[in-house]
């Protein structure tokens, strides 16, 4: 179960392009980094804000950056090994 929901969001973030992104597909996409976020063990507390980070973005390896109150990190969705999370500050 817990692969599906992974699957499902991985699709959510990474069919999100940073020029079509609409309120509803923002904040599901903010729902999908900050839910991988936490799948790797990290904590993203009431999470602020997600935008495209093209600089570390691939071909079919979407990265983004994730604003939360505790912390901000770079989420790569790197297929079936699940997200790279590092903590940026």
């Amino acid at each position: 179960m817990k692969s599906i929901v992974a699957c499902l969001l991985l699709c959510v973030a990474i069919s999100t392009t940073p020029g079509s992104v609409d309120a509803q597909s923002q904040e599901a996409t903010l729902d999908a980094v900050a839910a991988a976020v936490r799948q790797r063990g990290h904590v993203c507390d009431r999470p602020k804000s997600v935008k495209h980070d093209a600089e570390h973005s691939e071909p079919d390896r979407k990265a983004w950056i994730i604003r939360c109150e505790n912390a901000t990190y770079r989420v790569k969705f790197m297929g079936d090994t699940g997200a790279e999370v590092v903590r940026l500050d």
